[in-house]
C-alpha cells in the first residue's frame, strides 16, 4: 500500500524536523516491544482464535511474499526511518514449527510494491518500484538463493499491481508505471507460464476491472477474481467496490458482485471452495475478515483479525493462517506475525 494515498493521522508522517522524527522511532521502539510482549498471547477475534508470534524482524509493507518449503517468505518490501522511505532488500523466512525467523539471502536489488506469487516451491518478484522508478525484472527465490528471470521481463514496468498463479502460470494484473503518479494506471494484464519462457507474456482480454492498483486477487476452479482495489485521481485516489471474474478456459471477464463498501490493499486468499478476504484499507483500516462465495456472489463477514492492518498477505498451512508485518497506521509498519484458525464453532454472519 503506498503509504501517500492514506491521510495523515498519526504524526509519524515522514516529517523532516527533529521533534516528529523522535516520536516515530520512540513508536517503533514501543511497537517492537509490544510485539514481544504479545509473544504467545491468543486472541479471540469473533469466529478466529489468534496468537502472536517471534516478531517480524524489520517492520514492512509492500513486501513480496509467500511459501515456500513450509515456510513463510517476506521479501523486500518498505519501511520509514527518520522520515525517509526505504525500500528494502531483506528476505527472511518463518519457521511455524520452531517459531522462529531466520535471515535468507537479500534480493538482488532493494524493492517494495512489487506484485508476487508462487509455483512449484519458487517465489517470484514481479516488477515494483526502487523508490525511483517502476521495474521490469523477474527475480525468483527458491528457498535458498535468488535469481534473476531476465527471460521472465515485464512487458512494461509496473508498481503496485497484483500476482497470482494457477499452480502454471503466474497472472500479473493492474498496477502503475510510476511511483506515486497514480493517474497512470495500467490497463493490461498479462500471463506467462514460467516453465515455458520462450511464448512470452500474453495479454488477457481487455477489461475496465484490470486498470486499478492496489487490488486482491486470488485463483480458484479454472477462475482468476479481482476485489476493489483503487483508482487514480487528482490528488489521490478513489476505492473500488467491483468484483470481477476471468474464466481461464474461456479468456472473458464478468462481473460477479460488489464489495460491501470500496476497500484497497485487502488480501485474498483461497479456503476451499470460497475465498476469504482479509483486512484493507476504506477509510480507515479495516480488521474484518470477508468471506466471498463465487457461485453465488454473496459476501459476508467473517470474524475479525487481532489489529486493523492494510497491505499485509495471508497464507494458510494446514488448518493455520499465518500473516506479519502490513501497515497498521498511516506510514507505520508492523512489527507482530500472527497464526489465525477459524473456531470450530464460529458462527459466519449472513
Amino acid at each position: 500500500m503506498s503509504d501517500t494515498l492514506v491521510s495523515p493521522e498519526t504524526g509519524c508522517l515522514g516529517e523532516i524536523h527533529r521533534s516528529a522524527s523522535a516520536r516515530c522511532v520512540r513508536r517503533s521502539a514501543t511497537m517492537k516491544s509490544l510485539s514481544i510482549l504479545f509473544m504467545f498471547t491468543t486472541l479471540s477475534a469473533g469466529a478466529w482464535k489468534w496468537r502472536a508470534l517471534a516478531p517480524l524482524p524489520q517492520p514492512r509493507a509492500g513486501y513480496g511474499a509467500g511459501l515456500v518449503d513450509h515456510r513463510l517468505v517476506v521479501a523486500g518490501g518498505s519501511y520509514w526511518r527518520n522520515g525517509q522511505k526505504i525500500q528494502s532488500a531483506q528476505t527472511d523466512l518463518f519457521d511455524p514449527d520452531q517459531n522462529r525467523w531466520t535471515a535468507a539471502a537479500p534480493m538482488p536489488v532493494a524493492v517494495g510494491n512489487a506484485a508476487s506469487a508462487v509455483i512449484g516451491g519458487t517465489l517470484f518478484i514481479l516488477g515494483g518500484t526502487d523508490g525511483r522508478r517502476a521495474r521490469r525484472r523477474v527475480y525468483a527465490f527458491d528457498g535458498v538463493h535468488w535469481s534473476d528471470r531476465t527471460d521472465l521481463m515485464l512487458p512494461e514496468a509496473r508498481t503496485n499491481g497484483i500476482a497470482v498463479s494457477d499452480g502454471t502460470s503466474l497472472f500479473l494484473i493492474g498496477g502503475i508505471r510510476a511511483p506515486d503518479r497514480y493517474s497512470s494506471e495500467l490497463g493490461s494484464g498479462w500471463m506467462i507460464n514460467p516453465s515455458r519462457p520462450g511464448n512470452g507474456w500474453q495479454q488477457l482480454a481487455e477489461c475496465r476491472c484490470t486498470k486499478r492498483l492496489i487490488l486482491a486477487a486470488a485463483a480458484l476452479n479454472e477462475k482468476l477474481f479481482l476485489f476493489g482495489g483503487a483508482i487514480g485521481k487528482s490528488g489521490g485516489v478513489d476505492n473500488l467496490s467491483d468484483i470481477w471474474s476471468f474464466d481461464l478456459m474461456k479468456h472473458e471477464w464478468t462481473q460477479v458482485g460488489h464489495l460491501p463498501e470500496p476497500r484497497r490493499a485487502m488480501w485474498a486468499a483461497a479456503d476451499g471452495n470460497r475465498i476469504l478476504l482479509f483486512g484493507g484499507y476504506t477509510d480507515a483500516f479495516r480488521n474484518d475478515v470477508l468471506l466471498f462465495e463465487p457461485l453465488d456472489g454473496r459476501i459476508t463477514t467473517a470474524g475479525n483479525l487481532p489489529e486493523p492492518i492494510a497491505d499485509a498477505k495471508f497464507f494458510r498451512i494446514g488448518s493455520t493462517w499465518y500473516t506479519a508485518g502490513g501497515e497498521i497506521g498511516s506510514k507505520v509498519r508492523g512489527w507482530n506475525t500472527w497464526s489465525g484458525t477459524l473456531r470450530a464453532d464460529a458462527r459466519i454472519d449472513q
